[in-house]
């Protein structure tokens, strides 16, 4: 094993007993895999009961956050924007879609943009959801724009046009476009030359993106 793997290798080790008193209830967790999952799940409502007790992620994202900042913060809470980057970028679209008028404007990085049709997103929507495709529709921005009832969004996207996932069929920009489209959702698509999936993609047009939500706190 050479050093850079090693490196990782360490890493990736989770001691259990660190997490045998987890504050919100969580089980042990004794891999690395189980980790990544926790630090990056879907934005859904999960049904399966591994998941449904402590994973709300949706209802923290679109609810518990928010009434936590207005609690603490200045802020108006009838003015919200949302934002992310990749499985976060994708996210920001489904709660925006499902909660017309909530927020003034939706921004995203790299997003993935189809999961219903991506390998990676197949395999964690049938861990969270179940196997009912139908459910996983409702969670998938390309699919539930097109029942989408509500108020006009204002939406930005930026990808790299060198993201190793486009090629290979994980991102899927086109389906959305072309779903967007067709539903006059309004959404600017920008490919930006010589960008790949990585945060430098975010760290280079994030100022585009604040600028494209600070237009509504005055409007």
């Amino acid at each position: 094993m050479n050093e850079k793997e090693n490196k990782t290798k360490k890493q990736c080790q989770v001691e259990p007993s660190h997490f045998t008193e987890s504050p919100d209830g969580l089980s042990p967790i004794r891999s690395c895999l189980l980790v990544l999952i926790t630090q990056s799940l879907y934005t859904v409502k999960h049904e399966l009961s591994d998941w449904s007790h402590n994973y709300r992620m949706y209802s923290y994202v679109t609810e518990e956050l928010p009434q936590l900042i207005n609690a603490h913060f200045p802020v108006d809470p009838y003015r919200m924007s949302i934002f992310g980057h990749s499985m976060g970028g994708h996210e920001t679209l489904i709660c925006a879609l499902k909660n017309p008028g909530k927020y003034k404007s939706v921004s995203a990085f790299a997003p993935i943009c189809n999961p219903v049709l991506c390998l990676w997103d197949r395999k964690a929507f049938s861990g969270y959801l179940g196997t009912d495709q139908n459910k996983w529709k409702a969670y998938d921005a390309t699919h539930f724009v097109k029942s989408y009832p509500g108020a006009q969004l204002d939406i930005i996207i930026d990808q790299g046009k060198d993201n190793q996932f486009l090629p290979d069929g994980q991102s899927l920009s086109g389906n959305l476009i072309a779903a967007y489209t067709e539903k006059k959702v309004n959404v600017v698509f920008r490919l930006q030359e010589d960008y790949d999936y990585s945060y430098g993609l975010t760290a280079t047009f994030i100022i585009d993106h604040i600028r494209h939500h600070a237009k509504y706190p005055s409007a």
